[in-house]
């Protein structure tokens, strides 16, 4: 059950489970707690679920679903697959190989005129090292029991691109390619990302097979906020402001602005660490998480969808060195580009009409087609409201915070992407909520 809150609202109501944030590991704790029997109660401060897994249809796209954050579903995203079943929602592959657009030329990545043997060198290199560290890790969400967690948590990801490019005498243009993987990919300047961060996400990697949601994941998370058990429900526009646990082993009360006061067993903070940091919580929360939601970085990235009917982007998808980095088509008619890092922070600094303007006219430098410029764009970066698109472990940070994240701390416990094994994944935030929960509600 949903429902908005009133303007006002002085109501004081019991629940074991309060999860604060409806975003879609808010969505996966209350609905596993709810499953097991317990009464949960959602409190999201927005007026819809999902957070940033949303999705609009605009008339420029002719009502079709077009989505503002994060897209693909992957093979081995087992729990957002589950939940796109039970929504009845239609997957749709994603496939083909990926196309590469350098110095004008367009051809297939693998056969790019542009390569020479070094550039090859250096690629086949790069990954027989990122699967051979990646066999250290026996559990993803356990990266501090690598072998040499220490030493390649303590280097970024640049220091290995520089080792190997070196063992293959490689171009410096085969490296600036290399460096752009990580951009895109975390959205993220290499030197900026652990190493042992990229090893760990090496070691989900599934082989592809990733599907798109034809309706849009928003119509998911829609799902998932209206089929909770009678007894729990979500509140939409809903925004917390305080949490206390005035005694030990008496309720935790969790404040509203509109004056709301829910008495819960335990609480699920399923927020952004922007939004953590700015929470109200007596007793205070472990000085851990503060640091955490201080120091850890959330990647830049710019998404652009634009129309552009009777235009086909060949491949799954194609990576240039345009202004606007990579290229895919969503649906018919339609085409999104994605810039991450320090690309993507360039783009944010200009107008949405500039934005979209630009992605126009890469697509037409992409496929030899006039395309207007009539889109939309959606900006995640660290000046925007959530402080970027998803959470990025720095040199040093994986050891530091990567597992005190996924403790929990008296009856509190958090969840979000910043907490999952698919850190920066809808499966991760879903992963990470469940985990909550039932660690909270036994």
């Amino acid at each position: 059950m949903a429902h908005e809150t009133g303007r006002v609202n002085r109501s004081i109501d019991s629940c074991d489970l309060c999860v604060v944030g409806a975003g879609m590991a808010g969505l996966a704790a209350a609905h596993d707690a709810a499953g097991r029997g317990a009464k949960v109660i959602v409190l999201e401060a927005t007026r819809r679920p999902g957070g940033r897994a949303r999705t609009v249809r605009p008339a420029w796209a002719g009502g079709a679903a077009v989505e503002c954050g994060p897209e693909f579903v992957d093979a081995n995203h087992a729990l957002l697959r589950d939940a796109c079943e039970r929504a009845g929602v239609t997957l749709a592959p994603v496939g083909g190989e990926l196309y590469s657009f350098r110095d004008g030329v367009l051809a297939p990545s693998a056969t790019h005129p542009a390569n020479d043997p070094a550039d090859a060198r250096l690629a086949t290199a790069y990954w027989q090292r990122m699967s051979a560290l990646a066999s250290g890790i026996a559990d993803p969400d356990r990266p501090n029991d690598h072998p040499d967690a220490a030493g390649l948590d303590a280097r970024p990801i640049s220091a290995l691109f520089d080792d190997v490019a070196a063992e293959v005498d490689a171009s410096s243009a085969s490296r600036m390619q290399l460096g752009r993987f990580i951009q895109g990919v975390l959205g993220a300047e290499p030197e900026n990302v652990s190493a042992l961060f990229v090893v760990q996400q090496a070691a989900l990697d599934s082989g592809g097979r990733s599907v798109r949601v034809v309706e849009g994941l928003g119509a998911v998370a829609a799902h998932l906020g209206a089929s909770l058990p009678a007894a729990s429900e979500l509140r939409l526009g809903a925004r917390v402001e305080r949490v206390r646990a005035t005694e030990p082993d008496g309720p935790i009360e969790v404040h509203t602005t509109t004056g709301e006061i829910v008495r819960a067993g335990a609480v699920v903070l399923a927020v952004p660490l922007r939004a953590l940091a700015t929470l109200d919580v007596d007793p205070v929360l472990p000085q851990v998480w503060r640091d955490a939601a201080a120091s850890l970085r959330y990647g830049s990235l710019v998404k652009a969808t634009i129309a552009a009917p009777g235009v086909t982007v060949p491949g799954w998808a194609v990576a240039s060195d345009l202004p606007t980095a990579l290229a895919w088509q969503p649906g018919i008619g339609l085409v999104t580009t994605y810039t991450g890092a320090s690309r993507a922070d360039r783009l944010a600094a200009r107008s949405a009409h500039d934005v979209v303007a630009q992605a126009a006219a890469d697509v037409a430098q992409l496929t030899g087609r006039h395309i207007a410029p009539v889109g939309g764009t959606w900006r995640w970066t660290p000046s925007s409201r959530r402080g970027g698109c998803y959470v990025v472990f720095g040199p040093g940070q994986v050891g530091a915070y990567w597992d005190p994240l996924r403790e929990v701390s008296g009856r509190i416990a958090l969840a979000g992407e910043h907490c999952g094994p698919f850190t920066g994944y809808v499966e991760g935030a879903m992963q990470a909520g469940v985990r909550a929960a039932r660690r909270l509600i036994g």
